[in-house]
């Protein structure tokens, strides 16, 4: 019988112990952090084998550039687990300095079905600027799936923008999402909206340089048909 190995130094989750995988459960995102250094590695990590009849080694899983006499030195964290389409979809990042709705962090399960993409403000900490666009939740491959797309690690098309946080701590640029929106269309005129009302090409504490969009009223019809209904309700 082959000897079963010990289950040392566990994975946390959640701030818990965790000893067991479920049988939707196909992987997950890790974090494993030396407590001296604070060196940290990130990764995903399967639950089974590729025919899924046994378990992997993810118990006593470690990335092999760790000396193994050192094991007892790291915390081990589970970030996040998958089921099998969201694993092989998902980034191999912490997401960090979330986005915020109505105050709140926003995550992938805050996402309406109904909803494809977002309108938002970035604001700069470091320089007292801000940035107004728009993003999409998803992408199509295929013609027909729809994976995730890079919104929660996106912080805006600027160039400018972009190289302030490059080299600076992301948790300087406080990230907003103004609007939930249930087309691009939707999304292109929300954005056009806001940044006319922010009057971004006026100001200089404004990364915005240039607005480009072209929407019709035929695009928005079930967007000021909610609006039409919302007014109703909030008469009454």
């Amino acid at each position: 019988m082959a000897k079963i190995k010990e289950y040392h130094n566990k994975w946390v989750y959640n701030d818990k112990s965790f000893e067991t995988c479920q049988v939707n459960d196909y992987g997950f995102l890790y974090e494993i952090t030396h407590n001296i250094s604070n060196k940290k590695y990130i990764g995903k990590k399967l639950f089974w084998n590729k025919l899924r009849t046994t378990e992997s080694n993810w118990k006593n899983y470690y990335p092999s550039s760790i000396d193994k006499t050192t094991y007892l030195e790291y915390t081990r964290k589970i970030i996040r687990v998958f089921d099998e389409t969201t694993y092989k979809n998902s980034h191999s990042k912490i997401y960090e300095n979330k986005w915020l709705y109505q105050d709140k962090e926003f995550d992938i399960d805050n996402i309406p079905k109904n909803v494809n993409s977002f309108v938002y403000i970035i604001e700069d900490t470091i320089n007292q600027k801000w940035y107004i666009g728009k993003k999409t939740f998803y992408f199509k491959k295929n013609g027909n799936k729809f994976l995730n797309s890079d919104w929660q690690f996106y912080y805006g098309s600027n160039e400018f923008l972009q190289i302030e946080v490059k080299n600076n701590d992301k948790n300087l640029f406080k990230r907003k999402i103004l609007h939930l929106c249930q087309s691009r269309a939707e999304a292109s005129y929300l954005e056009l909206r806001e940044q006319i009302e922010h009057r971004c090409l006026e100001k200089e504490t404004y990364y915005n340089h240039w607005i480009d969009v072209k929407v019709t009223k035929s695009h928005l019809n079930k967007f000021n048909e909610r609006n039409r209904y919302n007014n109703l309700c909030n008469k009454d």
